[in-house]
């Protein structure tokens, strides 16, 4: 512990360090330098840490900061909630395996700006020699697990090797888009590199670059056939307006959080003019909806992405499931399976009217209120596995009875479809009149 004879404590950035990688104990107090100080903390709290894989990069960190903090002013010079030194040093610890270099043979210019000298020590160590593209180095930005799939991809392309063999690359790349992707301007992240590489390679203008990776899509790699599928739709229609593009993309993103990619893929068969539509019709209905419930925009207009992600949220909030009634049951019944959902947000209230040319989705303050539940039974293919909405019931919540039954159009119901109703109703105590 530093005594307030031995201040020296206060002005070797190196000592406080070492004390804190080697277990030794240190005083916060003592490190006058307010970015050292912050920095410090944080090493502090990642060794306290049990977890093996933390504790296997302390030799390696140890070499890397010692380094640093030798030949550097990036600990002095930068503070953590702009520059994330700690856990960077960490995931290149965990990165050891893949220097070409050795920390202790790194002289960084003494001279140069802080994310230069980084970029340097980055270059150093997993470089074959080759000049590097300014973005890649966001990869060690990545928040997660030391090993990350970003970070394999900066050591892979650092290595000279080539970005065909990128592992875990979206296989819907081509070699023409990573050819641009290796000249992406700054401030992008991989993804987003990627990302602009292929909107390059389509022959997108400056205006409709600009509104695909203001997106959030932009970095969404999870469904990259979605979004190929998307972007080959508006490179081949001139007429697409790209102030439309965030509405459009903001409805896939919706499809996919709620449906999932099964579902999105067939969406993305209709016509561009078909999704837009449905994308303008989704967040109007939205945005009417959540002004009757007394929500207010300052601005409310759809094609503002904080109107769209408020509204997102809001079309996800639930209302709780009938009590004693399951989310979900499938029932057989004379060899057809049958899928019963309790529809419990807005959207989908919204998804059963539209597939079931109803008006159930004006059910939604009932619902939202405790006087009624709604439920869709739905056919399974077998082959496909797919459910096809064939009924929608209105349960009273208070006495558990059964107020509406509807086949598509508002149509009646009899045969087997009212025997699967009996089935349900029997097996959820639902009174069915």
């Amino acid at each position: 512990m530093y005594s307030s004879l031995d201040p020296r404590g206060s002005r070797e950035p190196g000592r406080a360090v070492m004390d804190i990688i080697d277990g030794r104990p240190w005083v916060a107090s003592r490190i006058r330098n307010n970015n050292l100080r912050q920095h410090c903390r944080k090493l502090g709290v990642a060794f306290r840490s049990r977890r093996e894989v933390v504790q296997a990069t302390r030799p390696d960190c140890r070499r890397l900061l010692a380094v640093i903090t030798r030949r550097s002013r990036l600990l002095l010079a930068t503070h953590p909630s702009s520059f994330p030194l700690i856990p960077m040093v960490l995931r290149i610890a965990a990165y050891a395996g893949c220097w070409l270099r050795q920390p202790e043979d790194w002289q960084p210019d003494p001279e140069q700006a802080a994310d230069g000298q980084w970029r340097s020590l980055l270059e150093h160590l997993f470089s074959a020699g080759y000049p590097l593209p300014r973005f890649l180095a966001g990869a060690w930005l990545v928040p997660g697990p030391f090993e990350h799939v970003e970070r394999d991809w900066y050591c892979h392309i650092a290595a000279g090797r080539s970005l065909k063999d990128l592992p875990g690359l979206p296989c819907c790349l081509s070699a023409r888009a990573l050819h641009h992707a290796m000249q992406a301007p700054d401030g992008l992240n991989v993804r987003q590199a990627l990302r602009w590489g292929q909107l390059t390679a389509l022959g997108f203008g400056e205006a409709m670059i600009r509104q695909v990776m203001a997106s959030r899509m932009a970095s969404d790699f999870s469904a990259n056939g979605v979004w190929t599928a998307l972007l080959e739709k508006i490179a081949g229609s001139p007429w697409f307006a790209p102030e439309a593009f965030g509405a459009l993309a903001d409805m896939i993103l919706h499809e996919l959080a709620t449906e999932g990619v099964t579902s999105t893929d067939r969406l993305m068969k209709a016509p561009l003019p078909e999704l837009i539509r449905r994308a303008r019709g989704l967040w109007n209905r939205l945005l009417q909806i959540s002004r009757q419930e007394g929500a207010a925009f300052l601005a409310p207009a759809i094609w503002r992405p904080g109107v769209r992600h408020a509204l997102s949220i809001f079309a996800r909030r639930s209302w709780p499931l009938l009590p004693g009634s399951a989310g979900s049951e499938v029932l057989s019944l004379e060899g057809r399976n049958w899928q019963v959902d309790q529809l419990t947000t807005h959207l989908q209230l919204m998804k059963e009217g539209d597939r079931m040319g109803n008006c159930v989705s004006r059910y939604w303050g009932k619902c939202w209120s405790g006087k009624a539940a709604i439920f869709s039974i739905r056919e399974l293919d077998p082959a496909s596995g797919k459910a096809e909405p064939r009924i929608t019931i209105e349960v009273d919540s208070e006495d558990r009875r059964i107020r509406q039954i509807e086949k598509r159009w508002n149509r009646c119901i009899y045969g087997e479809k009212h025997a699967v109703v009996s089935q349900w109703a029997a097996r959820n105590r639902v009174l069915l009149t």
